[in-house]
Formats: structure tokens, C-alpha cells, sequence
């Protein structure tokens, strides 16, 4: 009987995991507004992301992130403390309020991919940054 219980509860997480709206299921858009920690921000705004590290930031079109299972990877541009903007990918993972992500950029001035992350940023949280002089 115990079994039995235990494999209908099963059944029954599993289906609830599943459904759209579920607590359980992986997040279909990112939440708007700050996720923060210390050296890292992460706005996101109904067209715009921006992500901030100590003395660089990015912009990433909010529009084309699309989370499956969780995860998303979304092209855009990075700016290196006050040198020009470059393209960049910004990749995530998303779990209930904490955002894991990591920027890879291609540096046009000196031909290389530098990456920067990983951060783990919680969605309400105010950042910590570096001000750049």
C-alpha cells in the first residue's frame, strides 16, 4: 500500500512539474527587474537586459531570450570599461529566484574571446558594484 502512495505522489509532482503554471516548472520568461550580488547586476526591462561587472557592462535584447528548461542564450553587445562596444553572448540558467550566468565576448581589438562569469545574481537583490573612475 505505501508503495502505492508513494508511486500516485510521484506521478502526481511529476505532472504538477509538467504543467505551465506549475511552481514546480521551469520559468518561461525571466522576471523583470534587478537580480543582484556582489560584483554583478542584472536588469531586466521589457525590451532590454543589462548586465553590469565591475567597471564592464552589456546590453541584451530582452525580446529574444526564450528559456527552455530554464536556460537561455542571447546575443548582444559588451563594452570593456570605455572602449567600443563588441559582440557578445550572454548565457543563463534560472532556478526559482537565482540566475547563474556568464558573458562570452569577442574583443575586436585584440582578436580573442574573453569570458566573464560565471555570477549568481538573486532576482530583488541590489548589486554591489565597483565604481570605475
Amino acid at each position: 500500500m505505501n508503495v502505492r502512495i508513494g508511486i500516485v505522489a510521484a506521478i502526481v509532482i511529476a505532472a504538477a512539474a509538467c504543467a505551465k503554471d506549475s511552481p514546480l516548472a521551469p520559468p518561461t520568461q525571466l522576471a523583470l527587474g534587478e537580480w543582484g550580488a556582489n560584483g554583478a547586476q542584472f536588469v531586466v526591462g521589457d525590451s532590454l537586459i543589462e548586465v553590469s561587472g565591475d567597471c564592464t557592462g552589456g546590453e541584451f535584447p530582452a525580446k529574444d531570450v526564450h528559456l527552455a528548461d530554464g536556460r537561455f542564450t542571447v546575443a548582444g553587445t559588451w563594452q570593456i570599461f570605455l572602449g567600443p562596444a563588441v559582440p557578445a553572448q550572454l548565457s543563463g540558467v534560472i532556478a526559482g529566484n537565482t540566475l547563474n550566468f556568464a558573458v562570452a565576448v569577442w574583443d575586436t581589438r585584440s582578436s580573442r574571446l574573453l569570458e566573464y562569469g560565471p555570477f549568481e545574481v538573486v532576482h530583488g537583490t541590489h548589486a554591489s558594484l565597483v565604481v570605475c573612475p
